[in-house]
């Protein structure tokens, strides 16, 4: 477990002789009063649906499901050997999500959500299979526990971000400040940041560096814009 609630698990499944298998799964239960609100897997986010079912499709960008209350919550993500993270929004098409061989099973396995007693049991199957002899499966997954730390409200409501401005950086502070806000994106494109990744070049890190100490001299912060994963 890492400092922030984040477990990774990695399990891996060797048939030692050929197998005809009903069905390979992780069933997760929560206590009902922890599991007011889902989002991830089609749900938008909300309160949960009482019984919701959902199928592996790389279509779409979906692998993940998060059910919660304000004071305690569970994320999960299903993922095998060949997880890559995909991209997202316009550019997921050049990179999607790969289809993890364990969970997904040919588009077999998929994930349940349904009220059991006095306990919401998320059930994420595989569905029935033939294993032959050696064969391999790795079925691995992430838990994120939320929340893991006690809420800052000062960081959650009163951080206010500035967004705009045009290319001309010099102007962004007064701006910012005008407008109400505490934290400045710098995004690329900008006079002092031509380029949207690191390395920044020789010829604009001085200007950053500039901007970003007149920032901190106003008692504001400054974020600028990478890729994921850059």
């Amino acid at each position: 477990m890492e400092f922030d609630g984040f477990v990774d698990y990695g399990l891996k499944l060797t048939s030692k002789t050929a197998a005809k298998v009903k069905d390979i799964r992780l069933e997760v239960p929560v206590v009902k009063e922890k599991a007011e609100y889902m989002m991830g897997l089609g749900q938008e986010g909300g309160i949960r649906t009482p019984d919701w079912k959902w199928k592996w499709d790389v279509t779409k960008n979906q692998d993940m499901l998060w059910v919660s209350a304000v004071n305690g919550g569970l994320r999960i993500k299903w993922k095998a050997e060949n997880y890559v993270r995909p991209l997202v929004n316009i550019y997921y098409k050049f990179s999607p999500l790969k289809m993890p061989p364990s969970w997904a099973n040919d588009a077999n396995g998929g994930v349940n959500v349904s009220e059991q007693n006095n306990e919401v049991v998320i059930n994420a199957y595989s569905g029935q299979r033939l294993l032959n002899k050696g064969q391999i499966l790795n079925y691995d997954f992430e838990l994120l526990i939320t929340p893991f730390k006690l809420i800052d409200k000062n960081i959650n409501f009163d951080d206010r971000y500035y967004q705009g401005g045009g290319r001309n950086s010099s102007i962004k502070i007064d701006a910012a400040k005008k407008a109400g806000a505490n934290i400045i994106n710098i995004h690329q494109a900008d006079d002092v940041y031509p380029f949207i990744n690191y390395p920044y070049t020789d010829e604009n890190s001085k200007a950053i560096t500039r901007l970003v100490s007149n920032a901190h001299d106003a008692n504001m912060r400054m974020k600028l814009t990478t890729l994921p994963g850059s």
